[in-house]
């Protein structure tokens, strides 16, 4: 994790950020501060508590989408990559991969993806079919749970990200 992070002034003095309470931008500031490379952070009640902030600060900053806060507890940053920009020789991947999974970050402001997808494709909500390729090519179906498919799909990530990182 990095020693220093920055702050875009096209987030900081936007409207939708001058719309929060002190203490809900006390919160943001901190919670960038304390993020790994990806914009994970799950030291929300130590900032809290230190401050003195109002837990309503945590809500307020989810509903106007400046965060997101996982049923685990962990918080993400959601313009993080319009603050930071890490160098790949620096940057070390999130503990958070499930988490990571969860988001589309192909934009420069993560979005949380729609995982009800496999029930509009008439598949189980609880189950999803990921198709298998082996080393000869045989190709294979296996089932696997929302849980697995997301660890599935953030590992997969993470080596295509390895990958393109080797290559630059």
């Amino acid at each position: 994790m990095a020693k220093s992070r920055m702050f875009s002034r096209d987030v900081m003095y936007s409207d939708q950020m001058m719309d929060v309470s002190k203490d809900a931008f006390l919160l943001y500031f901190h919670l960038n501060l304390l993020a790994d490379d990806d914009g994970f952070t799950n030291c929300t009640k130590k900032i809290i508590r230190d401050f003195e902030l109002e837990q309503s600060s945590l809500t307020e900053l989810q509903d106007k989408k400046l965060i997101h806060i996982f049923e685990t507890g962990i918080v993400v940053v959601m313009h993080w990559k319009v603050h930071n920009h890490i160098r790949s020789d620096r940057y070390n991947h999130t503990l958070y991969a499930k988490e990571l999974s969860a988001l589309d970050t192909s934009e420069q402001v993560y979005k949380v993806r729609d995982l009800t997808n496999s029930q509009k494709n008439g598949m189980p909500s609880d189950q999803c079919i990921m198709a298998n390729r082996d080393d000869v090519g045989n190709q294979s179906s296996r089932l696997l749970s929302k849980e697995d498919l997301v660890i599935e799909k953030a590992t997969i990530e993470l080596e295509e990200r390895k990958k393109r990182m080797l290559l630059k």
